[in-house]
């Protein structure tokens, strides 16, 4: 294993993620490459139709923000060892994640989930779940919460 994809959202599993991704990462003396992935595509109904939900000046502050967030976890985990790039990339998610994969000869991609109830991932979709169906490598989904048996 020479390259591993840790993608995140900022959300409270990405650090498990970054735990689980960085433990394989040193475990098979691969790189690490950390992944966020943002889709400006979302739409919003403004009472006038769907429009893009945030203005260009918006997105390019969004863009470096996110930038700013990966750069500074890469720092961080570097000053721990880790050998580890960032980049945040633009478009959907799992279709994206894949693409950079392929690109990255990537071995293992290592992704959250925010552990939806079914009827949630079929109204939401899922990221997680589309990266297990239609990705070309192994995926490893981490859940966002401990087991628990209540959960569906």
């Amino acid at each position: 294993m020479k390259n591993i994809i840790a993608a995140i959202d900022f959300s409270d599993v990405s650090e498990t993620v970054i735990k689980h991704a960085t433990e394989q990462a040193s475990a098979f003396g691969a790189k690490l490459h950390l992944v966020h992935v943002w889709d400006p595509e979302v739409l919003v109904d403004s009472g006038y139709g769907a429009e893009p939900a945030l203005a260009i000046n918006v997105q390019d502050e969004r863009l470096d923000s996110m930038r700013a967030r990966v750069d500074e976890e890469v720092t961080r985990l570097r000053a721990d060892g880790v050998d580890c790039d960032g980049a945040v990339l633009v478009g959907r998610p799992h279709k994206v994640i894949i693409e950079h994969g392929k690109e990255s000869g990537v071995d293992l991609t290592v992704v959250g989930s925010h552990g939806h109830t079914a009827l949630g991932s079929l109204l939401m979709g899922s990221c997680a779940s589309a990266l297990v169906r239609k990705a070309c490598f192994p995926v490893l989904v981490v859940p966002s919460l401990e087991a628990d048996e209540d959960r569906e």
